[in-house]
């Protein structure tokens, strides 16, 4: 089949399936199986992740300022101004 046709039937665009077929026919099938440069190191450590979602998880009606519920937008203002 033709990457077009490919294309239609995994629903991605013909330009990834030609890159997938390339990189196939170069590595074989450790092409399926692609690395990853690991991207951006965490901005937070495992603690204070912990620590956000420990409140994320909690009733916002209990905290100060009360809101009635959480939204990443409010989640985002309320650690702001707890210092996170």
């Amino acid at each position: 089949m033709k990457p077009p046709k490919i294309s239609e039937g995994v629903f991605t665009d013909p330009d990834t399936v030609r890159d997938v077929i390339h990189n196939f026919n170069r590595d074989g099938f450790d092409a399926l199986y692609p690395r990853y440069g690991g991207g951006r190191p965490p901005t937070f450590t495992l603690p204070q992740r912990q620590k956000i979602k420990k409140i994320a998880l909690s009733v916002p009606t209990d905290l100060r300022p009360a809101v009635a519920t959480w939204s990443l937008a409010k989640l985002a203002g309320y650690l702001v101004a707890e210092g996170w």
